[in-house]
Formats: structure tokens, sequence, C-alpha cells
């Protein structure tokens, strides 16, 4: 999924991609997520942030079919 909101956001001209996860149990895979992603997190602690200058690739197992 973050493959295609990076890529969405870089065709439409954004220069970052944020992400701020809501610390509830039901959240916790998507926080663990984030933090073993390539996302930085910044100094507030909540706050996930990816650059759009920097690839972000569509991992081998998955194919993305576009229609």
């Amino acid at each position: 999924m973050l493959y295609v909101v990076i890529d969405h956001a870089r065709s439409h001209g954004a220069s970052e991609v944020l992400a701020r996860p809501l610390p509830t149990e039901k959240n916790r895979p998507c926080l663990e997520f984030f933090k073993k992603s390539d996302f930085a997190l910044d100094s507030d602690k909540k706050t996930w942030r990816w650059l759009i200058n920097q690839d972000y690739t569509l991992p081998d197992e998955i194919t993305l079919v576009r229609g």
C-alpha cells in the first residue's frame, strides 16, 4: 500500500508522505511495520516521514496490476 501512496503522491507533486498511526492495540502491527521500514520518525515521536525523492521499491512478493 505504501508503494501506491508514495507513487501517487510523487505523481501529484508532493515532496513527502507523512504517516501518523494511532497508538492502539489494533494498530500495533502498523507501528511495528513503520519501525522496520525506512520511514524516518520525527522528533514528535508520532509522525513517520518519507521524502519523495527517495525510491520506494515494490517488494518482489507483490505484483501491482493497474486497471
